[in-house]
């Protein structure tokens, strides 16, 4: 399924456009038991402004903007997501590798909210239904290598194995530069030759002892 959803998004790269929301509702499988993108309306060319009523649910580290806060606040205020970002395709990346992990892992990559830019508990007379929820943003605006760090462990012991920790960890380093750079890119790497199209797993994987009982560098997946 994730390789056909990378070459649907391949696709849609080269013809210029940025489809911004790669979530897990995005993808469908159809009659002729293929896996699909899908939620089309709303995408952008590369370069446009894309919203982030679009965006948020696969919001990357970039789309954080931060706020000077006053003495004595409380700091749910001093971090949102910008209104509009350009579209480009490290966006889609990065919500490619929050895809896998969910996929994979099966539990969401932001640990302090399910969905990020939804706030359920605000938003109960429905005047906005895009409430953002400040503390998942500020979760992801400093997200970092020990971020990255947590993500390998956890796609390791799940015995998807070190080339998939590579993949998924690269997609979702901190700065958009060091992502791959493309999504040919992301369907040339070795995993994809190695992973169970029924688990994910590489082949010969097995799950490891948990990262609380071992030490692990992460200097072969350093974005």
């Amino acid at each position: 399924m994730l390789r056909t959803i990378a070459r649907g998004i391949q696709v849609l790269h080269q013809q210029g456009i940025v489809h911004g929301r790669i979530t897990l509702e995005a993808c469908g499988k159809f009659e002729d038991n293929e896996w699909k993108v899908m939620d089309l309306i709303g995408m952008q060319f590369i370069g446009e402004a894309l919203s982030s009523m679009r965006f948020s649910p696969c919001a990357p580290p970039e789309a954080v903007q931060w706020f000077d806060t006053q003495v004595g606040d409380e700091g749910d205020a001093d971090v949102d997501l910008y209104e509009t970002i350009p579209a480009s395709c490290a966006l889609d990346i990065w919500a490619f590798g929050k895809l896998m992990y969910e996929a994979l892992i099966g539990k969401p990559l932001l640990l302090s909210s399910p969905d990020l830019g939804f706030d359920d508990d605000n938003d109960d007379d429905g005047d906005d239904n895009h409430t953002h929820n400040s503390r998942t943003i500020h979760e992801l605006g400093i997200w970092d290598e020990d971020n990255l760090r947590h993500v390998i462990n956890e796609v390791e012991e799940a015995a998807i194995g070190t080339i998939g920790a590579d993949l998924i960890s690269h997609c979702l380093c901190p700065d958009p530069e060091d992502r791959p750079v493309s999504m040919e890119e992301i369907l040339s790497h070795p995993y994809w030759k190695t992973c169970s199209p029924s688990t994910g797993r590489s082949s010969g994987s097995r799950p490891r002892p948990s990262s609380r009982t071992r030490s692990s560098g992460l200097r072969q997946f350093e974005c």
